[in-house]
């Protein structure tokens, strides 16, 4: 009975992804995209002749658990989608399991999307957001997240994530997007490789870097940066997470060296993530 109950349990979560999966497809596919219910909010601003080619992303209020998924566009628009998930308690075989359900509503004055600012003030809630967006193929961007700046002057040619305050690679559709923000123990993606962000610059994991010159880090709990290198291995910016915007750290980073970093036999800029637990 025991073994039956665990089949019962696992089976019903596997459903549970799937319709997860299979309700977005349904809500790209209805046209306007707001008639699923965990679409909260749907914005999208053409974009004319005039438009200089880049965009600022700013948010604000953003958790752990919540994911901003970039995708490059043919389309000369930007469009913005915010989806909600909360997990509900259900009792199966005696026993209480977690699953996805509907998130909260958002006010439409919280996603704010013109032809220079996409904008997202998260409010205080329960559960799971996911922004989604998809802007023209090699729109240049910078991100700012929760206060601090984590992306500066990458150019959009393939699908790019923000989780916990750090990119890397994104989900090709808003399904699958949706779909790891859910359920993130589904993400495929290794870890180590590279992720172009622009012209000749790339997202690289920092354990395939060799630094060359470096100073100790305070001694503090939990260390979050990120910073872009140029082909010389000198860093030209840091984006220090946590704890946020120490002054020390930044200063600290901002004079280390690294080996440059040779894609195809050409040194390139690079952008990556430090962690110190």
């Amino acid at each position: 009975m025991r073994h039956f109950g665990s089949q019962r349990i696992g089976i019903f979560i596997g459903f549970g992804v799937l319709v997860a999966i299979s309700s977005v497809i349904y809500a790209q596919t209805s046209g306007g995209g707001t008639s699923y219910q965990s679409v909260k909010i749907a914005k999208s601003v053409e974009l004319g002749s005039l438009w200089q080619g880049s965009v600022n992303i700013s948010v604000s209020g953003m958790q752990e658990t919540d994911v901003i998924n970039i995708v490059p566009s043919e389309n000369q628009q930007f469009s913005a989608k915010v989806l909600t998930s909360e997990d509900r308690t259900i009792q199966l075989d005696n026993k209480n399991i977690n699953v996805p359900g509907e998130g909260a509503a958002l006010s439409d004055t919280s996603l704010v999307v013109s032809t220079t600012n996409i904008s997202f003030a998260r409010p205080v809630m329960n559960g799971k957001v996911l922004l989604f967006l998809e802007l023209p193929q090699g729109t240049n961007f910078s991100i700012s997240y929760n206060g601090s700046t984590i992306g500066t002057n990458g150019q959009l040619y393939s699908s790019l994530a923000v989780r916990a305050g750090a990119l890397s690679k994104g989900a090709e559709t808003m399904a699958m997007a949706y779909t790891h923000t859910i359920f993130p123990q589904l993400l495929d993606r290794d870890p180590n490789e590279d992720v172009l962000i622009g012209q000749q610059r790339y997202l690289v994991a920092y354990s395939k870097l060799q630094l060359k010159k470096s100073s100790q880090l305070p001694n503090v709990p939990f260390i979050k940066l990120s910073m872009d290198v140029d082909e010389q291995g000198i860093v030209e910016n840091v984006s220090v997470v946590s704890p946020i915007n120490s002054t020390e750290i930044h200063q600290i980073v901002s004079a280390w060296e690294f080996v440059p970093y040779v894609v195809n036999g050409t040194p390139v800029k690079f952008s990556t993530v430090f962690v110190r637990d």
